[in-house]
């Protein structure tokens, strides 16, 4: 009777609900029991039985018929806090999909009275997206069809979808202890599919055997994952990845033309760290937090690297890339760029494949003076010098608007800047004291 009220508990007070479920035992004559009558009160408030594949996360509970396809029997794992537990875990499906039922402790036992084909009536909460937390469940004599069919179930309920793309890195392993006690081991590969970056989030170690960054694969069995803020996949044990055709090498942002509120994958060099710093996050979990700079061809922004992203120490001149990065205004106005959750640093070495692919060109304003040198004619603004092929003259102040390739700035909008008789003093204070004499 409580497990069916946390379907209605946003709708009326426990109070109300009880009176509701009494006067259903009433009207019946007493045919109906408690758990009856609760399921009727909550059919008249509007909540159903969804199916599979509309089960969504949220602070009410949720109810479900599924039939059993699959047990897992008990198993038993030690806490955090040393103390034991036991957890089992039951498939669940119907036409609409599939989905894990997780039992804890006592409620594990269960599975031991259940059988393949039992139809089950569910009421918990969805978690992770990807399997429920049991509160309660029966037994029912009704029966369900199921989605059996070879490819034709998504395990989470969802629609699974298929990327191509060329893979541009792959993230350092991570291993993590799921709640049942178990240790598991993630890696998040980076993919361009020639228009967009994409993160793909693989769980199975195995499914990455004989896999090379550099290569073009196309990745099925594929999940999306809606809360993260740039695009972002979940590959499972259903999930395949094989051989394709070669996709065009990626396209990084230019940092010039990041804006606030975009999801931005961009390649820089580190021109400034600071040291991390530790906090304690809202879960009681100690994290870190490191402030830092990069630059690239058309600019400078600042950094916020979270985690186990900050902790990790980087010189000044460290070539990055990061993907899925969110641009956000920071605490004095100017613009920032957070690396945190569903996030990826790559830190390039002269063999990764993100090093190995020139950076795309890039958009930039520039300004300096023409000079003569041995590579050619050249602008230079006494830190940068780039080359220039335009028909410019020597000893010109120019501003120049074009795409720079590599150290080649090709303009398409030049414009001669007259010198201020400030900027004049302002040079001839910072030539050689004896070439002033």
């Amino acid at each position: 009777m409580r497990a069916h009220f946390s379907l209605v508990d946003d709708l009326f007070p426990w109070d109300e609900y009880e009176a509701q479920v009494m006067a259903v035992i009433a009207d019946s004559g007493g045919v109906y029991e408690e758990r009856t009558a609760a399921m009727i009160v909550v059919r008249n408030a509007g909540r159903s039985h969804l199916k599979i594949s509309e089960l969504k996360e949220g602070p009410s509970c949720i109810s479900f018929y599924g039939k059993v396809l699959e047990i897992r029997p008990p198993r038993q794992f030690e806490r955090r806090d040393k103390t034991p537990g036991m957890v089992a875990r039951v498939l669940l499906g119907d036409s609409s999909g599939e989905v894990w039922l997780v039992l804890w402790d006592e409620q594990a036992l269960v599975t031991a009275e259940l059988a393949v084909g039992d139809v089950l009536e569910i009421v918990g909460k969805l978690r992770d997206g990807q399997e429920v937390h049991a509160l309660d469940l029966q037994r029912t004599a009704c029966d369900i069809p199921t989605r059996r069919e070879p490819g034709g179930f998504s395990p989470s309920g969802r629609e699974e979808e298929t990327v191509s793309g060329r893979l541009v890195a792959a993230g350092t392993p991570q291993t993590f202890t799921r709640r049942d006690g178990a240790e598991g081991t993630k890696t998040n590969l980076v993919v361009w599919d020639g228009e967009r970056f994409a993160v793909v989030v693989v769980w199975d170690p195995e499914t990455l055997e004989g896999v090379d960054a550099g290569s073009s694969y196309t990745f099925s069995g594929l999940r999306r994952n809606d809360r993260a803020s740039g695009v972002e996949y979940s590959l499972g044990r259903s999930g395949a990845i094989a051989a394709c055709n070669d996709v065009c090498a990626p396209r990084f942002d230019a940092i010039g033309e990041i804006r606030e509120g975009a999801c931005v994958s961009i390649r820089g060099t580190l021109s400034g760290v600071g040291p991390f710093r530790q906090f304690t996050t809202r879960k009681g979990d100690v994290s870190w937090v490191r402030n830092a700079e990069m630059d690239d061809a058309s600019g400078r922004v600042h950094l916020v690297l979270w985690g186990d992203d900050a902790k990790e120490d980087r010189a000044p001149g460290t070539v990055l890339s990061l993907f899925n990065a969110a641009a956000k205004p920071g605490r004095y106005g100017d613009l920032e760029v957070h690396c945190s959750w569903g996030s990826v640093l790559i830190v390039e070495t002269p063999n990764s494949q993100a090093s190995a692919d020139p950076p795309a060109p890039a958009e930039i304003r520039f300004r300096g003076t023409v000079i003569d040198t041995a590579d050619g004619r050249c602008i230079d603004d006494g830190t940068t010098c780039y080359i220039c092929d335009a028909a410019l003259l020597p000893g010109a102040e120019v501003e120049v608007v074009g795409l720079l390739d590599g150290q080649t700035l090709l303009p398409y909008e030049v414009r001669e800047v007259p010198l201020s008789a400030e900027e004049i003093r302002g040079r001839i204070r910072s030539l050689p004291p004896h070439v002033r004499a």
